[in-house]
Order: structure tokens, then sequence, then C-alpha cells
């Protein structure tokens, strides 16, 4: 009865319904655009992100809410990161993190060219078994190095060192990853750093 008196309260209604779907796909569309212009392999951005494609949905939804309570540091890359993820709502958030992690990823990170340093072997006994193997990544939940530049990897263990980058409630090999970074020698540290720069080139 009330379709018939007042059918144009329904076509309203449609309507509204079909511009806030369009709405919504186009900020989804906009949001994309904005993670694609630094987070890929093939980009010339001031700011040039690690690749996303391979890695956990999970983790990097964590690693979105870890720069909304600014646990990632304190830099410009930092503070960039921050203010679009404070953009976010959690439904895009978990919804970014799936799409970034179908993308593809061209390996730019290789260790095979830094096999013979001092550093490897630092690389081979620290990180190897979390980050370097199918297993070691999905009992870890580690993120995959093959598709992270080094001088991103570089930075993060920085980070790590120095305790700017820390995690609100670490996992126990969240705790490893922290105590393992402070633990290095300055002189195990300087031969990682440098096997790094050696495997990204």
């Amino acid at each position: 009865m009330l379709m018939r008196k007042h059918p144009f309260i329904y076509l309203f209604i449609f309507f509204s319904l079909m511009m806030s779907s369009l709405t919504f796909a186009d900020e989804t569309s906009r949001k994309h655009h904005i993670c694609i212009s630094c987070h890929t392999h093939n980009v010339k951005s001031i700011f040039p992100g690690p690749q996303l494609g391979g890695l956990p949905a999970d983790y990097i939804y964590q690693q979105l809410d870890n720069f909304k309570h600014g646990l990632r540091g304190d830099d410009a890359e930092t503070e960039m990161m921050k203010n679009i993820v404070l953009g976010l709502t959690d439904k895009q958030a978990r919804g970014l993190s799936e799409w970034a992690s179908d993308h593809e990823v061209k390996q730019v990170f290789d260790v095979n060219k830094a096999s013979d340093t001092v550093g490897f072997k630092v690389y081979e006994e620290k990180c190897l078994d979390c980050h370097n193997s199918v297993i070691g990544r999905f009992m870890t939940d580690s993120p995959r190095l093959e598709g992270l530049n080094s001088g991103y990897i570089l930075k993060q263990l920085a980070l790590f060192k120095s305790g700017s980058r820390t995690v609100a409630e670490p996992s126990k090999h969240q705790t490893k990853m922290i105590s393992v970074i402070k633990s290095l020698t300055d002189e195990e540290f300087l031969s990682l750093t440098t096997f790094i720069q050696q495997a990204g080139q």
C-alpha cells in the first residue's frame, strides 16, 4: 500500500543506496591508489615503501594498527603513514590488508648474492629460520624478506635496536625478534647490515 501511495520514496532510497555504494567504491579505489603509489617495486616515490604482496594480511593489518598507535618510529615517513592510517576505518584497514597481500611481488632481496660474507653467517644463525622458510614464516607469522628493499630492512633493524619500533602486545616470536637484534654485538650488527646491503643490490 505504501509503495503505491509513495513510489518516489522507494526510488529515493534505491538511488541513495546506489550512490552510497559508488561513493564507497570510489573511496576504496582512492585508498588503493595511495597504497600503490609507494608500495610496489616499480615506483619512483619520495618514500619508496616495501612491497606488500605475499605478506600475510593479518601481519599487514597489525602493522597498520602499530602505525596508528605510534609504535613504528617517529620520522617523516612514519608520520605520513600514521596520518594515512588514522583516516581508515577498521573495515577499510582489513580490506586494504587483504587486497595488498594478494599483489604480485618482485624479488629485490636475494641472500645468494652475499652468501659468502661474514654477515650471511649472522643472518643464517639469527634470521633465517623465521624469515626464509615457509614453515618458519607460518609458525612465527614473520614477513618474507624477498620483496623488501635493503634500505627498508636496514631502517627497521635500526628502529628495533634503538627501541623506536615496538609492538603493543608482542607475541613470543616478536619478543624474540626484538631481543635478538638488541643482543647483537656492534661487530655482528655491522656484518649483518653489510650483508643486507649486498643482498639487496
